[in-house]
C-alpha cells in the first residue's frame, strides 16, 4: 500500500496530462509568478528546463498592453467566478485574447510575437489564492521563431 498521500498523486497526474497537451500551457497566480510552464513553453521561450521559468513573472514575459488587457479581464473574471459562486471562470467570457509574447535572448534583441491565448481563472479549496491556467496557440509570426529543429505541433489561431 502507498504511503504517498492522494492529493500528491492527483498534483504528479495533473502535471502529467498539462505537459503532454501539444497546446503551450502556462499556470501562474494573480501575482504573475508562473508555476507550471509545459516543456512545449520551454521550447519556444528557447529554455532548457522547467526551473529556468518556475518562479518568474508572466507579467515579464508579455509586452505591457497585454499585461494590462490579461490583468482587466482577470478582474471580470473573478467577478464573475464571485457573483455565480463556482470555483472557475473563463477569461474574456471564452475569446481568445491576441496578445504579445516578448522573447529576451542573450546579445540579441528582443522580440514580440503575437500569440492567441485563452485562459481559465480558478479557484480552489487548497489554495488560498487565484490562479490562472492559459493555453497559447501560435500564430504564423511566432511559428517564426520555431527553428533549429524544434518542433511544436500547434495549429494557427483564428
Amino acid at each position: 500500500m502507498s504511503t504517498e498521500p492522494v492529493a500528491s498523486n492527483q498534483d504528479a497526474d495533473q502535471s502529467s496530462i498539462l505537459e503532454s497537451v501539444p497546446d503551450l500551457i502556462v499556470a501562474f497566480d494573480l501575482n504573475g509568478h508562473i508555476f507550471f510552464a509545459s516543456q512545449s513553453v520551454l521550447d519556444f521561450l528557447g529554455l532548457s528546463s522547467p526551473e529556468e521559468v518556475q518562479g518568474r513573472s508572466f507579467w515579464d514575459l508579455i509586452t505591457h498592453e497585454s499585461k494590462v488587457l490579461i490583468q482587466r479581464e482577470l478582474d471580470e473574471a473573478l467577478q464573475v467566478q464571485k457573483e455565480e459562486g463556482c470555483e472557475s471562470a473563463e477569461l474574456a467570457g471564452g475569446r481568445s485574447l491576441m496578445v504579445y509574447v516578448v522573447i529576451k535572448e542573450q546579445g540579441q534583441d528582443e522580440e514580440s510575437h503575437l500569440v492567441s491565448l485563452k485562459g481559465v481563472v480558478h479557484v480552489s479549496q487548497e489554495h488560498d489564492e487565484p490562479t490562472c491556467i492559459c493555453s497559447i496557440r501560435l500564430t504564423a509570426s511566432a511559428f517564426q521563431r520555431v527553428d533549429s529543429g524544434t518542433a511544436i505541433s500547434i495549429t494557427d489561431s483564428e
